[in-house]
């Protein structure tokens, strides 16, 4: 269990001392070696790299080209991301460990509580033009502080609640991706949209749409969910699979007595209507419905 035991590694060795010189030019030269022969330019000083990229466009065979572009910057903060949400898991599932055996694991958290506390006051001198990692640093030590406060016994806290400048684009029937600050929310969500509409689609619905219904945001036309079944019916057991997936550490965690009323809300059928019954078809869930294992797949390449 090194992991699990030691969640904050992969900090302390970002923190020996400011390697975002070292990994920027590691970043060019990995995409160098492996993309070389496609590459349009290279801005060293600020990590952006623009390539010559195919598309697929289905039902053409055709491939279509285009320069696209890939930034240190944006992988960089993916990577830190996924860095907290492992340190996040680690201590919870570590935790979890010492309290099958038996024993208390107040020390244990107590141990990470001050250690990220000093992780944290190190990243600021650090990492003086990254604040992402003082960010991830002080929303693990939100989330400890709050998940394990024993009087108050809070399961879970919303790592960072969209920023939404207009008020009335809020809601509180809608999901909430949990990541670091929106711009990682939304670099998330956009690629887990595209790897859900790839032929044949799971869910059929714009972007924006899509987008919205994991910030926090109002949803206008819902999400169509396409996944059929053996009887040739769109798939409610598969839907709720999604979901009870995404629940499990990729949004703000949603009580099961929610669940009902969020997907009600941002859901609908292949007509674009709500569903019905679907307080029956959760409690009928297959433990192996129709996509799972595409919908596995695309939950593993999500925060790749």
């Amino acid at each position: 269990m090194k992991q699990e035991q030691e969640p904050l590694s992969f900090f302390e060795e970002l923190l020996q001392y400011n390697k975002l010189s070292f990994l920027k030019d590691e970043f060019i030269n990995r995409f160098v070696d492996n993309d070389g022969m496609d590459i349009e330019s290279i801005d060293a000083k600020t990590g952006i790299i623009k390539y010559v990229s195919a598309f697929s466009n289905p039902p053409s065979i055709e491939p279509v080209y285009a320069i696209t572009s890939i930034s240190f910057q944006k992988e960089f903060h993916k990577e830190i991301n996924t860095e907290f949400l492992k340190a996040k898991k680690a201590i919870d599932d570590f935790a979890t460990h010492i309290t099958q055996q038996g024993n208390n694991p107040l020390e244990y958290i107590t141990l990470q509580h001050n250690y990220i506390i000093t992780l944290k006051e190190k990243a600021i001198s650090v990492y003086p033009e990254a604040p992402i990692v003082k960010s991830a640093l002080t929303s693990l030590l939100q989330y400890i502080e709050e998940k394990y406060n024993l009087n108050n016994n809070i399961k879970h806290i919303h790592t960072v609640a969209p920023s939404i400048e207009n008020p009335e684009d809020y809601s509180p029937h809608s999901f909430l991706w949990d990541a670091l600050d929106n711009e990682t929310r939304e670099a998330n969500l956009s690629k887990l949209y595209d790897l859900l509409t790839i032929q044949p689609k799971l869910i059929e619905c714009q972007k924006e749409e899509f987008i919205n219904a994991f910030s926090q945001k109002v949803v206008s036309n819902g999400i169509k969910w396409r996944v059929k079944g053996k009887n040739g019916q769109i798939s409610k057991s598969s839907l709720f699979y999604f979901i009870t997936s995404l629940n499990q550490g990729y949004i703000v965690e949603i009580p099961d007595t929610e669940l009902n009323k969020r997907v009600s809300y941002t859901f609908r059928n292949a007509e674009g209507q709500p569903f019905i019954n679907i307080r029956q078809s959760k409690n009928n869930v297959s433990a192996n419905p129709e996509g799972k294992e595409r919908i596995d797949q695309i939950l593993k390449d999500v925060l790749r």
